[in-house]
C-alpha cells in the first residue's frame, strides 16, 4: 500500500504561487483605490482644473508612477465608468482584475450597437457560471461576472461571443432605430462651469441646428471685436451656440405653454 506524499520542489512551487497570488491580489486592491480617486477626478472635471490634463492617462503618467499599460487601464475605466456602471463598480471594489475590466469596457464601447446590448436587461436574469446564487441582469452584469473569476482567455472567448450575438441579431438592432441609439450626458465640472457631451440621431440633431440658428443668428459685423491689427473677429460658432441654448431653455422655461 503506497501513500502520496508531496516532494520539496512542489511545496516550494505551491508556496512561491501562494506568495505571488497574495502580491497580485495587494496590487490589484491598490490599483482600485487608485481608480476609484481617478473617477471622482473625472466626475469633478479636476484632472483639467487642478492637474491641466485633458487625458487621464497623461496625467497618471506624468505625475505618478505607472506603466503605460495601468495608466491606460485605468483611464479607460474611469473615462467610460458612466457607461458601464456595473463593470467599474467590480474594478473599484477589488472584486474584479483592472486589466480584465480594462479590456471589458473597451471591448463593449467599440460600437453603439454593442453598448445598447451590453446594458439592455435579459428576458430574465440569468444565473453566473461562476456561483448559480448571482443573477445577471445584463450582459454587462455577466460580462463582470467573468472579469471576477474567468482567465483572460476565457473572458475574451466571451467577449466573442457577445459580438457573435449582436451579428445574429441585426435586424432587430436595425428596428430600434437611431432614436434608440441617442444619449446626453451633462456633468458638473466643480468650476462653475458644465460638460455637455452626446450623440444625436438625424431628426433630432437637425431640429437642435435649427433652433440653435434661429435663436441666435449670426452677429452684425458692426457688433464684432477687434484684434490688435484691426481685423473683425466674429464670436465662434460654438459660443454662439452655447448661448442660443441658453436663450431657448429661458425662454422655454418662462412660458406658460412650456
Amino acid at each position: 500500500m503506497s501513500s502520496c506524499t508531496s516532494t520539496p520542489g512542489s511545496e516550494r512551487a505551491a508556496a512561491i504561487r501562494s506568495a505571488l497570488d497574495d502580491a497580485a491580489s495587494l496590487i490589484n486592491a491598490q490599483h482600485a483605490q487608485v481608480l476609484f480617486s481617478v473617477i471622482e477626478m473625472k466626475e469633478a472635471n479636476l484632472h483639467r482644473s487642478a492637474f491641466g490634463f485633458s487625458a487621464l492617462r497623461d496625467l497618471l503618467l506624468s505625475q505618478f508612477d505607472f506603466t503605460y499599460n495601468t495608466a491606460g487601464s485605468i483611464a479607460a475605466i474611469a473615462r467610460l465608468s458612466g457607461k458601464f456602471t456595473i463593470l467599474a463598480r467590480a474594478a473599484t471594489t477589488g472584486k474584479a482584475r483592472i486589466d480584465q475590466v480594462a479590456y471589458a469596457v473597451r471591448q463593449l464601447e467599440q460600437t453603439p450597437a454593442m453598448r445598447l446590448f451590453a446594458r439592455t436587461p435579459f428576458q430574465a436574469p440569468v444565473p453566473s457560471p461562476f456561483d448559480a446564487s448571482v443573477e445577471c441582469a445584463t450582459p454587462e452584469a455577466m460580462v463582470a461576472e467573468y472579469c471576477a473569476h474567468a482567465t483572460f482567455k476565457e473572458l475574451r472567448r466571451h467577449l466573442d461571443e457577445l459580438w457573435a450575438s449582436i451579428a445574429e441579431e441585426a435586424e432587430l438592432f436595425d428596428e430600434l432605430g437611431e432614436q434608440s441609439m441617442q444619449r446626453l450626458e451633462l456633468t458638473p465640472q466643480g468650476n462653475g462651469m458644465w460638460a455637455l457631451e452626446g450623440q444625436l440621431c438625424e431628426a433630432t440633431g437637425r431640429l437642435l441646428d435649427k433652433y440653435l440658428q434661429t435663436a441666435c443668428p449670426p452677429p452684425r459685423q458692426e457688433d464684432t471685436e477687434t484684434d490688435e491689427g484691426g481685423e473683425g473677429l466674429l464670436p465662434a460658432q460654438a459660443n454662439r451656440n452655447a448661448e442660443a441654448l441658453h436663450q431657448l431653455l429661458a425662454g422655454y422655461g418662462s412660458s406658460p405653454q412650456a
